[in-house]
Formats: C-alpha cells, structure tokens, sequence
C-alpha cells in the first residue's frame, strides 16, 4: 500500500503515525541518500539513541524508526513502513533498482509513504516523475 503526501512536512509525522495507529508498521524506516545521510550524521547522534556511521535508530510516536542509506541498511524482517521522498532521486539513483534493493532488504513492507516534496523548490517535476516510476516499479515487485 503506498500513501501519497505532497509536503516534506507530512513525511514522518503521517506514515509514522499511522503505522503505530493502525499496528501495520513495527518498525519505521528512512532511507536516504548517501551525501543527505553524511550531512546530518551529527544532528542523528544527538536525536537518535543509537547512532553509528551506517545507521540511527531512535523513535518516532513510539513507533521504532531506523534511519540509513539503501547501500548499509540491513536487511529488516519485521514489518515496516517506509518513508520515500522525491528528494531521494536528485541524485544519480535508478528508480527502478532501488525498489529491487529496498524490496530485498525489507520483505514485509506494510506502507511507504511517498513525499512528493511540493514545497521543495530543488525538487523539480523530473525528480517527482522517478518518484512515480519508483512507486510504478514496487507495484510490479
């Protein structure tokens, strides 16, 4: 099941707090790119109660959250909502292969929330459209 938000605002607060209304997400999942993930590692360690350099875990309306890079995250074999945003595709990412990947890595997902970053002025209409062949792609899985 995938929900659609228009607004980096709404990304946590809305996936997050639906899996822990309706129980479908024993876990929350953020996943980002590379350089994001390295830019705010050190604002991670002071929100999360476990950091390293691969991933944070902390919580989010006490819903467990893991927050990691596609490439280091492991692989999670309990339900799990995840929160994709448009913003992900900026970079050279391939659509396509990382719903392959995320799939893999996480074969219970009950939810993924898809940010289309409306309010994001980087976030251009191409980048949305890898956001939508992304979604297209999890469908076919």
């Amino acid at each position: 099941m995938c929900v659609h938000c228009t607004k980096r605002g709404l990304t946590l607060t809305t996936g997050f707090f639906i899996a822990a209304m309706t129980g479908n997400g024993a876990l929350g999942l953020v996943v980002l790119p590379e350089e994001v993930f390295r830019e705010r590692r050190e604002a991670f360690k002071a929100a999360f109660h476990s950091a390293s350099d691969q991933s944070m875990k902390g919580y989010t309306y006490d819903v467990p959250m893991l927050v990691a890079t596609l490439n280091d995250m492991p692989t999670v074999n309990e339900p799990v909502v995840v929160n994709v945003d448009a913003g992900f595709f900026l970079g050279p990412a391939d659509p396509v292969a990382v719903a392959r990947m995320l799939k893999e890595r996480c074969p219970d997902v009950r939810l993924i929330v898809l940010v289309g970053s409306d309010d994001e002025p980087d976030v251009t209409p191409g980048v949305r459209e890898s956001l939508g062949r992304f979604e297209s792609a999890w469908r076919a899985l």
